[in-house]
């Protein structure tokens, strides 16, 4: 019912659990409760189809942190990047991990004693593997001489799989730039769809999303759960209840 998630527990540095079960959010505390001690948290990842009807919330110590809503896009009906944009992939640029922009909004940063400067490290981490593992596929977004931001992702095949785009810390042009360039790299990479997720709560990324013809194919609620040796240290949204 729940494992250990291994990035996760790398970046906390202690073990970390994930599920995707229904039943760790219908569950009994005290059916819980010893399933999640050997971790310092556990993230629940459920399709919101799966939540029974009339089901009004956990009452375990899952509270909820976020929607995550999956998409698939046509790359040849995305327009390409707007005259004075370009990309340059991780093969032939370096990207500079260091410029991410702050991340507002992050469900991680729910967690207690989640800083911030912890969130970056957590998406310089992601983003260093995947540029590792999919030079290609990773780039640096840029309006004339200005970086605007980092994309990062893989493609396999006609299927191109967007993981991440950061803003650059000092950008001063529209997000919407950064997403044309994904798709601009991935559809040069020859990739026919490009597939992805973002937070409902993200609105400007949801709008650019929709902007440039993104088909959104299905909602993930994400709950979190501290174990109970974090409880004295939760921020009043985050007490279990």
């Amino acid at each position: 019912m729940i494992s250990e998630h291994r990035f996760n527990s790398d970046w906390w540095g202690a073990p970390a659990g994930i599920s995707s079960s229904v039943d760790v959010l219908t569950a009994d505390r005290s059916q819980l409760s010893p399933a999640c001690q050997p971790y310092a948290w556990v993230e629940a990842r459920v399709p919101t189809r799966a939540v029974p009807d009339g089901w009004l919330g956990p009452t375990n110590g899952f509270v909820w942190a976020d929607l995550q809503l999956a998409y698939r896009a046509s790359l040849n009906r995305i327009e390409t990047l707007p005259e004075g944009w370009s990309y340059v992939s991780a093969e032939e640029r370096s990207i500079d991990l260091s410029d991410f922009a702050e991340f507002n909004g992050e469900r991680y940063s729910r967690l207690p004693g989640v800083t911030p400067r912890r969130i970056a490290d957590r998406y310089q981490r992601w983003a260093r593997n995947l540029v590792e593992k999919h030079p290609s596929a990773c780039a640096t977004i840029l309006k004339g001489n200005q970086v605007a931001g980092y994309v990062f992702g893989s493609v396999n095949g006609r299927k191109a799989e967007f993981t991440l785009a950061v803003a650059s810390r000092s950008a001063s042009v529209p997000g919407l730039g950064i997403y044309l360039g994904a798709a601009s790299l991935y559809r040069d990479l020859g990739a026919s769809t490009m597939v992805s997720s973002l937070s409902a709560a993200n609105l400007s990324a949801l709008n650019a999303h929709v902007a440039i013809g993104c088909l959104f194919v299905s909602a993930t609620g994400v709950w979190l759960r501290p174990t109970q040796a974090s409880e004295t240290s939760l921020p009043e949204t985050l007490t279990p209840r």
